[in-house]
């Protein structure tokens, strides 16, 4: 989900990205290349009920934001930034090829049919996951509130930073699946905050997110049951494409909590 481009060069070799996550504002600094490497990074504590009410948190997350560059020792003024993709609708849709115009037509249709909210309020981006040689093209459609998108726009404007890209934190976490043939889950945990991908050969089969805690309680099996859960839901719509490993991003204890569960 592109919100804003820049006039400015894109061909530097350093890319900054900041996620904002349910606990943490993390900040990295990544030299790009054929051999991707982190050079710097840090992290500062998100505002407590940030999501529930961005607007009255919108000085402390860009207080938060600058805390977390300077942690990390980062001075760059473009990043790309991900939203929370529970925040975020996303829907596959099966359409028929079309010249760009239409595509977008089609795809206004599709989300004002499945759109939890009317058009005019909400930011609107799609991406073909499909061949040009398929019968339909698979379409990926990504729809967030425009006032969620606007305060936090605003919220690095106060930090001094510009977003040059807006992506969702799923969609984010698929592109560590890059180069990895078979079908692959990759989860991330923050907190309660439970983030799943499925890739195939580079290509989103799936995503899912959720808040453990708003489901099953603040027990020790909340984590391990939302990623039972989510792996669930993927088999059900993709049973021609059964997972062949998960890649899990959290603490240890979490992490091991999560394969005893599975096993």
């Amino acid at each position: 989900m592109a919100t804003r481009t820049s006039s400015r060069g894109a061909s530097s070799q350093r890319v900054v990205a900041i996620d904002i996550g349910h606990s943490f504002v993390r900040a990295v600094e990544i030299q790009s290349g054929s051999e991707p490497r982190v050079l710097k990074r840090g992290q500062s504590n998100v505002p407590t009920g940030l999501w529930e009410d961005l607007h009255a948190h919108r000085d402390a997350l860009s207080q938060a934001i600058r805390a977390a560059l300077s942690a990390g020792g980062i001075t760059a003024t473009q990043v790309s930034a991900s939203l929370p993709r529970r925040l975020v609708t996303v829907k596959m849709a099966r359409l028929p090829h079309a010249p760009p115009e239409a595509e977008k037509g089609m795809v206004r249709m599709e989300a004002q049919r499945y759109g939890p909210f009317p058009l005019e309020e909400v930011v609107l981006d799609h991406q073909v996951m499909s061949d040009d040689d398929d019968d339909m093209m698979t379409v990926m459609i990504a729809a967030a509130r425009l006032e969620l998108v606007e305060e936090l726009m605003t919220a690095f404007d106060k930090a001094g930073v510009e977003v040059i890209h807006l992506a969702v934190s799923a969609l984010a976490l698929a592109e560590h699946a890059n180069g990895i043939a078979a079908p692959v889950g990759l989860v991330r945990v923050d907190g309660p905050e439970v983030d799943m991908a499925a890739v195939n050969g580079g290509r989103l089969l799936f995503s899912r997110a959720a808040l453990a805690e708003s489901t099953y309680g603040s027990g020790n099996d909340a984590i391990p049951s939302e990623v039972i859960r989510s792996l669930a839901a993927y088999q059900n719509e993709n049973r021609s494409h059964p997972i062949s490993r998960l890649l899990i991003s959290s603490d240890n204890k979490t992490v091991q909590s999560i394969a005893s569960a599975l096993a």
